[in-house]
């Protein structure tokens, strides 16, 4: 009798590491910028500073998390990821916005 014949399992292949590694990179940007977007506090609509950080911050979050999501597309429909990668970059994506959003309610501009 014959062993029956074993299938070696690979390891990941190259574009799934290269992919995963830019992925890694630009969503731990994406996540100081919305960390910090959520982080600081205006103590009111006269704090220009925080609020223009603020928005700065978010605006980070936002074009790291961009580029992160269209890897992701492109990483999951040639099977080099799994579909579980969309996550962070849409969630980074979406409280960014949400305290851009927050931000413009909150603090309105006064005009003159």
């Amino acid at each position: 009798m014959s062993a029956p014949p074993t299938t070696a399992r690979r390891g990941p292949s190259a574009a799934t590491v290269a992919s995963a590694a830019v992925l890694c990179l630009l969503e731990l940007g994406a996540a100081f910028g919305a960390y910090s977007a959520l982080a600081m506090r205006p103590d009111g609509p006269w704090d220009d500073d925080v609020l223009l950080a603020v928005e700065i911050a978010a605006y980070l979050a936002i074009g790291l998390a961009l580029p992160a999501l269209g890897l992701t597309v492109l990483a999951v429909r040639r099977n080099w990821l799994r579909a579980w990668w969309f996550v962070l970059p849409a969630l980074l994506l979406a409280v960014a916005v949400a305290r851009l959003i927050h931000i413009d309610q909150a603090y309105p501009l006064h005009r003159v």
